[in-house]
């Protein structure tokens, strides 16, 4: 079995998020969406206009 984790009601949000949020246009390609992804080790980007 895999590492166990602590049970996420004795975890605050501020343990688990990102402070540099990557995000993207809504206008970028599909492709660069999926660079920006891997080159930041996340599994999916807010999309924001003018942001």
């Amino acid at each position: 079995m895999g590492k166990s984790q602590p049970r996420s009601e004795n975890r605050n949000v501020r343990d688990v998020m990102i402070k540099d949020v990557v995000s993207i246009d809504p206008s970028a390609s599909l492709t660069d969406a999926a660079r920006k992804m891997d080159d930041a080790n996340v599994g999916m980007l807010p999309v924001v206009e003018d942001g």
